[in-house]
């Protein structure tokens, strides 16, 4: 499926044979990584998730679908009353119950390891089960996002992972300026540059950095005589200003580098 761009929030790390590790900075991108597991189980399946304290959650799964908690969960899960009970195709009250559950099972993040198992039985053909995009929708996650969502939420990520380098930002969406932080007159200067220069300078960018026109992080110059510099980050329509001192660049370089991964 075209759409399926879930990737960015969450990463995988494969773990032996039969499991892997979902890592995210924080519960929602976990539980996308969850939501993802299920949309890609066709066959009927025992995804078994377990969390740094050894506590597992059980899901049965077919067809992209939640089918039930399974009864084994009730041993390591706060509300024993939710294994057994079959999600319906509209969610209705036990998909809240199950955010709940998870929310308890997780810690802010926190890297849950994921095994997929061979159900013991088939499941009930009459079962139809919940998708996960119907979870995503009743949780309030994107599990689809579009390609501009997927680059704004990239470029926040960057400034989040620089709020302790860099001594003013700006956050800019199709040329608009959307996010300021730091002195207001190293702000009104970054701001100047995203209102007049940048397109020509991005212009020119694009003749000589050819595969490179989505995606680039440079220096456009130094920032008086204080040793700082002003880095100019972009993907898509997203992009970032932000003045640090010269002596982070290679750092926070590095940090965007990990974040294309």
């Amino acid at each position: 499926m075209q759409e399926k761009l879930v990737k960015l929030a969450t990463a995988k790390k494969p773990i032996g044979l039969s499991g892997h590790e979902i890592s995210a900075p924080d519960k929602d991108g976990v539980m996308l990584g969850i939501l993802n597991e299920i949309d890609e189980t066709v066959m009927a399946r025992l995804l078994v998730f377990r969390n740094g304290a050894g506590k597992t959650i059980e899901l049965e799964v077919a067809n992209r679908r939640l089918l039930r908690v399974a009864d084994t969960s009730t041993q390591t899960m706060a509300d024993t009353t939710l294994p057994g009970q079959v999600f319906t195709e509209s969610g209705g009250p036990l998909v809240e119950a199950l955010w709940e559950a998870f929310d308890k099972f997780l810690s802010a993040g926190e890297e849950v390891f994921v095994q997929s198992n061979k159900l013991e039985q088939a499941p009930d053909p009459t079962m139809i089960g919940c998708a996960s995009e119907t979870l995503a929708q009743i949780w309030s996650l994107d599990l689809y996002p579009s390609p501009e969502t997927e680059s704004a939420g990239l470029m926040g990520k960057f400034i989040a992972t620089c709020t302790d380098i860099a001594t003013a930002w700006v956050l800019f969406e199709n040329g608009t300026v959307e996010q300021t932080s730091g002195p207001e007159d190293q702000v009104e200067r970054l701001v100047k540059i995203v209102d007049g220069t940048l397109a020509e300078f991005d212009a020119g960018l694009n003749k000589h950095m050819q595969g490179s026109e989505a995606t680039r992080c440079v220096t456009l110059g130094p920032q008086g005589e204080t040793g700082d510099v002003v880095l100019y980050a972009k993907t898509m329509t997203s992009g970032a200003l932000m003045v640090l001192p010269g002596a982070q660049l290679t750092d926070v370089i590095s940090k965007w580098r990990g974040l294309q991964e």
